[in-house]
This record gives C-alpha cells, structure tokens and sequence, in this order.
C-alpha cells in the first residue's frame, strides 16, 4: 500500500476504440473495506460478441471531477456522484463489470462521443442489467422504498389482478397516509432525487432487459417501481414530485408493449408526444434534451438523425420537430410554441427544448378547432419553412392581466385571484349574455376528466362563487391567511376560511370532502400558468401564451387541433402560440375549401 502511494501515477489516457461496434466495459476491482482507493481496468469489447456487464443510470450532479479512480496504472479523475456510486456498487470478493458513460466514453472526444451517444440505446438494451443510483439514502427515502415495495406486492397480489379491485387497493394507500403522515413527504423524498429530473434515464430504464433502482442501502426492482407509480397515479392529492415520474413509467410501459406486440402499432402521436414531455427533464447540453430519446426512437422505428454535437442547437431542435411532424403525420408539435424568445434562435414552428419550464399547453387530444381533416403541410429551404393551408378567422383586440407562473407557494395565490378577479370583470363587461362559468367548464373540461377521471363536469360555478367572495386586501400578509388553515377543515365557521377552502392550494396530506372547487384551482393554475385572457375583434374571448399581443392574428390550419396565434414577419409568417377561443375548438368555425389560402411560417 505505502509503495502506490510512493510512486505518483499518470493521469489515464483514453484509446481509441477499434470498431464501430466497440465500447469500454470497466472491471471494478474488489475490496474488502469501502474505504480503500477505487480500483479498475479498462477493457474494449464488441457489442456483436454479446459481452456480460451492467450499466450504471445515475445523474452526474456536479460535473467537477473531484474524486479518483486508479484505472489501467493511471489515475482517471470522475464527479463524485459517479464516485459514491461505484464504492456502493463495488464487490467485496470478485470484480463486477460496468458500463458507466462518464468513465467509459472519452468525453474530450468529440467523433467517439458522437458515436457512442448513437450507441447508448443498444448498451442499455444489451445489458444483463441496469442499475440506477439516486445517491446516498437517508430516513426518509428508507421509509420511502419500503412503503412502495409493499404498494407493489399489493397491487400485484392475485386477487387484484384478477377482480381489478383498484379502489380497495386506493383506500389502502389513503388509510395508510392517514395514519402515518410522514409518507408522503418520504415519498417526495426520494422523488425529489435529481435522476428523476434528468433527461437520459428515460430512455435508459425503458430499454433495459432488468432495472433495479437502488438509494443508499436500499434497492427496488423497476418493475416493482412502476407498478405502486401506477397505483397512486388515481391517489389525486399526491404531489407533483411524484407526478412527474410517471413519464418514465409512460416510456417504459411503451417499449415493453411494442417488444411484446410486433404488429402493435404505438400511438399515432407518439413521437411527438415524447419530444414534448421531454421539455420538462433536464439536461446540462441542450441537445441532450434530443440526443437522449434517439436509442428509444430507433427501437420504435423512427429515422431520426445520427447525434452530432457539432450541430448548432438550433438546427437539432429544428430536425426534431421535423420528424415530429413528418413521422407523426401531425401537427401536435406545434402545441409546444410558447412566442417566449429562446437563447438559440429557434424558428418559430420549433418549440425550444432547452426550456425545462415551458408555460403550460394547452390540451391537444378532444380539440378539432382545424377540423376532423389530416393536415397539409410543406416544408421549403432545406425544411426551415413550413407552409399550412388554412384561414384567419380573427384578430386580438385586448388583453389582460398575465396569470403568475405556477410554483408550489401558497402566497402566490393571493396574485393569483387578483388576476382572476380582473378577467372575471372584464369578462362580464365584454360577454353580455354569455357563460362565464360554461367557459371555464369548456376550458379545463377535456383536462378535468383526464387529471381526476371524473366524467363530471368541473365545479366551476362554485368555484365562481368563490371568487366573487374573495376581496383583495393589500395588507394581507401571509401569516394572516396561516391563521385560517384550521378553517379548512371546518369552512361553515367563516365565510373567509371557505374561500381559503376553495381558492388556496393547501398542502394537506387528506383534502376536506368537497374538495371539487379547490381540486378545480389547482387545475386551473397550473392550465393558465403564464397566460392571459384576450378578446377579439369579432367579440370572442380566450385564453393564451403571455407573449401575445393586440393586433395578431387567429388562425385556424387544416390537421391542426388548436387556433394558433400568428403574427406577420414581413414576407412570411411567425408561430406566437396555440390559443383556446371559446365557440371555435371543436370545427364549428372552419370553412368551406375555397377560402383556404396558404401560410409560410418562419
């Protein structure tokens, strides 16, 4: 031991790769105690030789190579995230082969990352079996597993799969949650981990042959995982961290049923859908946001191009929502164009990915405002402009307060009214004889069903009952609307407290019975997150993108679910964004053929 330390090593150099087949497989060498120096070897193997390993998912944290690993008699520096993965992993009497990207990939090598990142799909695949690292475990995220691994064994029980008894299987979740009140926040816990926010898991999870997901001390089976994810998706109260998992388990479930099902022909959107749930994962490169999905993409047979990092961001975006709406034959990509100015100079038909907070769609599926028609497009100059054919049916004549972007803080929704309180009294002075409530029912209607699979109509007149009680008080503080929380659960005791009850996100773990208005709200924030209310020149009221403005026009184009706010750019057109216009979602609006014109966006 005295003698290694004596004699200083090399940094570790990278060698090249000999076939286009070939990658790096790391021998871990074992240790007896966890202390010692993580040791290893390099060794270059061909896929098409079948080789035995595993592949490590983790998210790197800091990208600072701050720890040490002795690799091939030299030293190769690695984040410490990586680090405290591979002395987790590490065997105390046998070596364990490993496919870790940070170490096995030459990262200063931008032709071998190019090439590699284009292989990722096939390694995950390939391997015996993946292993996720979320990090270092505590209390919570202990208490957290155990509580997910009993879900699991629950809803896979015998009795459940064969009676489909969901709700008894849900009021187990509730009793349980009831009686200890600390699960939820172990849950948000271990959700909050940052490999649940990155991009590349996704598609690493959903290739693998076998997963299992480990915290510390703790592990999971994947498919343990994803099962209890599926049984609290209907326990609506739960958080958004662990909403926001459920794109894995969406991706994971869809490469299983394709593999299973050769003739099954995945959803006609999906590629589209995918690219735009992508958005909300995060990924230090940009085109990672891209690069990430191609092994998921080829294995659901969409030609997508091969990742380069030599390609402008703006390019990548601009070839991926090409795909989009050539492969999808559809122009659901197009609800992802916010008008929000982006760092990289996207065309305007081209959502930015780069953007991990994008202002909130609105809802493409059970919208037909371009009619029950296939679209019609064309793309020129090397596929940067695109031509719909359709119509201006309106334009913006005013605008109103913007909605606060949706964030977890109850005092934000003290803003949040004042604005509602302004739209609903510009919405009288303006809609003489028409609905206010119908329109907030029309609006969230299709989201409602899909967020509570309640067939119901949403509580909206209550929920305007709410908020014509609500009186803004700019001396209100916080701690004022704290004192009320006890009135949550008893609101006849004051009027000001069932306004609390209907109009505040609280984060209790049990909402109150009668929760629709407030159940309601919470939809509401996050469906008008960033966006204003508008009425047009023909009378007609909507909702959209805060970057729209006076004077741009409404458009409706043939395949294209949502009105489209558009804007003339000298010669050609631009996207701001999609819009809802109360009367013109479901086709009533669109014309006869003879007065369809051609638009060429920019």
């Amino acid at each position: 031991m005295q003698s290694r330390q004596l004699v200083p090593l090399m940094g570790y150099q990278h060698r090249r790769l000999h076939t286009a087949k070939s990658i790096r497989i790391l021998k871990l060498y074992p240790a007896e105690h966890s202390k010692e120096p993580l040791r290893g070897r390099l060794i270059e193997v061909s896929l098409d030789q079948d080789p035995q390993y595993e592949a490590l998912s983790y998210a790197w944290g800091s990208e600072d190579r701050v720890r040490e690993l002795e690799c091939n008699s030299g030293i190769y520096h690695i984040t410490f995230n990586c680090w405290q993965a591979l002395r987790r992993l590490r065997y105390r009497d046998e070596p364990r082969f490993l496919w870790i990207d940070s170490v096995c990939i030459d990262q200063d090598s931008h032709r071998e990352r190019n090439h590699q990142v284009g292989l990722m799909g096939e390694i995950y695949s390939r391997a015996d079996r993946v292993l996720v690292w979320l990090g270092k475990g505590d209390y919570k995220t202990r208490k957290a597993v155990k509580y997910l691994k009993s879900i699991a064994t629950e809803s896979g029980s015998e009795l459940r799969r064969w009676l489909t008894l969901d709700m008894v299987l849900d009021r187990k979740i509730v009793k349980v949650m009831d009686r200890d009140s600390s699960v939820l926040s172990c849950l948000n816990a271990l959700f909050e981990r940052e490999w649940f926010d990155r991009v590349w898991p996704i598609q690493e999870i959903a290739l693998s042959q076998k997963c299992v997901v480990l915290c510390g001390d703790e592990s999971i089976a994947l498919d343990d995982l994803m099962n209890s994810l599926e049984s609290l998706r209907n326990v609506t109260y739960t958080s958004d961290e662990i909403h926001r998992v459920h794109f894995h388990k969406e991706m994971w479930r869809c490469v299983r049923e394709y593999s299973l099902i050769e003739t099954w022909k995945w959803n006609v959107n999906s590629c589209s859908a995918m690219l735009l749930k992508a958005r909300f994962q995060n990924a230090s490169e940009p085109r990672d946001k891209i690069f990430a999905f191609h092994g998921l993409f080829e294995r659901l047979g969409v030609r997508f191009p091969m990742p380069d990092y030599s390609k402008s961001v703006s390019q990548i975006y601009t070839e991926a929502a090409y795909v989009a709406i050539t492969n999808d034959n559809s122009l659901e990509i197009l609800s992802g164009v916010t008008g929000e100015p982006g760092p990289y100079g996207a065309l305007s038909w081209v959502p930015d990915w780069s953007n991990s907070r994008p202002i909130s769609e609105i809802i493409w599926y059970k919208h037909e405002g371009g009619g029950s028609i296939p679209p019609r497009y064309q793309f020129w100059n090397a596929e940067r402009l695109l031509t719909l054919q359709g119509v201006a049916i309106d334009r913006i004549e005013e605008t109103s307060l913007v909605f606060p972007e949706f964030n977890e803080f109850l005092d934000s929704s003290i803003a949040e009214v004042e604005v509602l309180c302004t739209w609903r009294s510009k919405f009288e002075k303006y809609s003489i004889g028409r609905d206010m409530a119908g329109f907030f029912d029309r609006f969230c209607g299709p989201s409602w069903v899909r967020a509570y699979h309640n067939v119901d109509l949403p509580p909206s007149e209550k929920w305007l009952k709410a908020i014509r009680r609500y009186k803004a008080d700019s001396k209100t503080t916080l701690n004022r609307w704290l004192k009320l929380w006890g009135d949550v659960y008893c609101p006849e005791k004051s009027e000001h407290g069932h306004a609390v009850l209907y109009l505040f996100n609280m984060l209790t773990i049990k909402p109150p019975s009668g929760t629709g208005p407030l159940r309601m709200h919470q939809l509401l924030r996050k469906l008008l997150d960033r966006k204003t209310m508008f009425r047009t020149r023909r009378g007609g009221i909507g909702v959209g993108s805060m970057f729209l403005r006076a004077g741009d026009s409404i458009g409706l184009f043939a395949g294209c679910n949502l009105p489209m706010i558009i804007r003339k750019d000298k010669v050609y057109w631009r996207f701001v964004a999609p819009a809802y216009l109360d009367g013109v979602m479901f086709g009533s609006e669109w014309p006869d053929e003879r007065s369809l014109g051609n638009f060429t966006f920019v």
